[in-house]
C-alpha cells in the first residue's frame, strides 16, 4: 500500500492547482508557482506506472504525452513510425508537450525521446519540476523482454539498442532537476523520493 501523504508545501500548490483547475482561483495566480510534476527517462524506466501512482497520491491529473500523440495524429505510435518516420514524430510529439505544459499543475509523463528535441526540455523545464527515472540498462532490457509494439526495439537486440540509446541521451535526462535511481526502488517508494524533492524544490 503506498504511504500516507507527508505534511509539506507540495499539498498546498495541489490545493493551489486543485483551485485553478476548477476554477475558484483567478488565473492572477502564476501557474509557475504550481510547477507540474514531469517524468523523463527511456522505454521502460516506468514513467507511466510511477506517473499514474503520483496521481492517484496526489490527485492532480495525469497526462501522458504518448496518449496525446495518438489522440493528435489519430493513430497508434508503432503505425505513425512506421508510416511517416521518426523526424515526424518528433515533431508531433513537440506539440503533445506544449499541449501538457499549458494548464494547471499536474503529472506529466514522457516518451523516451522527448529530450531529443531541445525546445521540449526547455520547455517541461520552465513550466515544471523535472525527474529523470535512471534504471540500469540490464533492467530495462529485462523489463521490455518480449516486447513488439515499441518501433525502436522492433527485430533487434534489445539490450545493445537500449545500451545506444542510453549513450546518445544520458547526458540529456542529466539535464532534468533531479535524478532518480528507481532502479533500485519500488515504484511506491519512487513516488516518495519524487515528493519528498518536489517539496525541496517548491520551498526554494
Amino acid at each position: 500500500m503506498p504511504q500516507a501523504g507527508r505534511d509539506g508545501d507540495w499539498k498546498m500548490m495541489i490545493v493551489l492547482a486543485r483551485a485553478l483547475k476548477n476554477g475558484k482561483m483567478t488565473r492572477s495566480v502564476k501557474i509557475s508557482k504550481v510547477p507540474h510534476i514531469v517524468l523523463i527517462g527511456p522505454m521502460g524506466s516506468g514513467k507511466s506506472r510511477v506517473g499514474r501512482l503520483l496521481a492517484r497520491r496526489t490527485r492532480l491529473p495525469f497526462v501522458d504525452t504518448d496518449q496525446l500523440i495518438e489522440e493528435i495524429c489519430g493513430m497508434k505510435i508503432p503505425q505513425f513510425f512506421t508510416e511517416f518516420g521518426e523526424t515526424e514524430f518528433r515533431r508531433v510529439e513537440h506539440l503533445a508537450v506544449l499541449d501538457a505544459c499549458k494548464g494547471p499543475a499536474g503529472i506529466i509523463a514522457t516518451g523516451g525521446g522527448v529530450v531529443e528535441t531541445p525546445s521540449n526540455l526547455r520547455e517541461l523545464r520552465s513550466k515544471g519540476v523535472v525527474f529523470y527515472l535512471d534504471v540500469p540498462v540490464r533492467i530495462l532490457a529485462e523489463r521490455l523482454r518480449g516486447d513488439t509494439k515499441r518501433p525502436l526495439l522492433k527485430g533487434k537486440n534489445h539490450e545493445e539498442v537500449l545500451r545506444q540509446i542510453l549513450m546518445r541521451r544520458s547526458p540529456l535526462y542529466r539535464k532534468a532537476h533531479y535524478s532518480i535511481r528507481s532502479g533500485v526502488l519500488s515504484p511506491y517508494e519512487t513516488v516518495s523520493r519524487i515528493l519528498d524533492l518536489y517539496d525541496r524544490c517548491i520551498k526554494g
